[in-house]
């Protein structure tokens, strides 16, 4: 028995980045009243604080709930359209950044102490990398529906 040759099918799932979000702290009423010393009546107030979107993207956090949603979504299209799941892999992508500065130092010849004249290079650096999803690959291949003989 020969199978027939199977139809391979690769989706690639983007993942995004999360949404910025910043605590913003907000007086609330608590409808109760407190009486001043003077004796007028002042109502009571409570700082909640609460989150919300400043509109920007962030540059490293994935929306894994998104991207949850996304997978499931790519998964059951596949399976309605009769393909089975081979692997489910993750691709993930980078970004680094770093900073090398030199600089000559030198100084002249004191004439008052019996130094000498200094000279040479002093230098910084510093560097940083990190990594990230960057989407989920689908691999997967088409039920066969009979063999051949």
């Amino acid at each position: 028995m020969t199978r027939k040759s199977p139809h391979y099918k690769v989706v690639f799932v983007q993942a995004k980045f999360k949404n910025e979000t910043k605590l913003e702290k907000t007086k609330v009423d608590t409808g109760k009243k407190k009486t001043t010393w003077l004796g007028k009546e002042k109502p009571v107030y409570a700082t909640e604080y609460k989150e919300v979107d400043t509109g920007n993207k962030s540059k490293s956090k994935v929306d894994a709930e998104a991207l949850s949603v996304d997978l499931n979504d790519n998964l059951n299209k596949l399976y309605k359209d009769d393909y089975e799941v081979v692997s489910i892999t993750s691709v993930m992508s980078g970004d680094y950044d770093y900073k090398f500065e030199k600089h000559r130092i030198g100084s002249s010849k004191r004439i008052i102490e019996s130094t000498e004249k200094v000279g040479g290079y002093t230098s910084f650096g510093y560097g940083y990398g990190f990594s990230f999803t960057e989407g989920i690959l689908i691999t997967a291949m088409k039920k066969l529906k009979s063999y051949d003989k």
